[in-house]
């Protein structure tokens, strides 16, 4: 089974190869670590993965706290919250962390939404080209 080296989260590229998240035609270089917590999110995307999992997962070989675990995920959400009303990655309280599965809403929003303004607007010149409103207006102005 081929592992993915790019991959999509809320209308984000990551790059984990790269170790890199485009957005906006913007590339930024994260740490190691960081892509190493948001594959394994990903991997188990709107499950929740245990704190223990996480810790064991991304620090095999170091002895860390919770309170590192907990700063790498902050930093995560910097880094895909923006433009988001809610976070990417749930906290579940003494239990561990999920990444949310977009909703449709939310990803029509955010991926669609300037084509399908687009489209509205070259339909709506459209049927005003069509049924002779422009040429009206036009020659009223004149």
């Amino acid at each position: 089974m081929r592992k993915e080296i790019v991959i999509t989260v809320f209308g984000k590229r990551v790059d984990l190869e790269k170790n890199a998240i485009h957005s906006k035609g913007k590339a930024t270089r994260i740490q190691p670590r960081l892509i190493q917590l948001l594959r394994i999110l990903y991997q188990e995307r709107g499950k929740v993965v245990r704190k223990e999992v996480l810790m064991k997962s991304v620090w095999p070989d170091t002895i860390v706290t919770e309170d590192s675990l907990t700063k790498a995920i902050s930093k995560l959400r910097s880094l895909l919250d923006s433009g988001l009303k809610t976070s990417s990655i749930q906290t579940v309280s003494g239990v561990g962390y999920s990444l949310r599965k977009p909703r449709l809403v939310q990803y029509l929003r955010q991926q669609r939404l300037t084509i399908a303004l687009s489209s509205v607007i070259i339909l709506l010149l459209y049927v005003l080209l069509g049924s002779g409103i422009v040429q009206w207006v036009a020659a009223l102005n004149s």
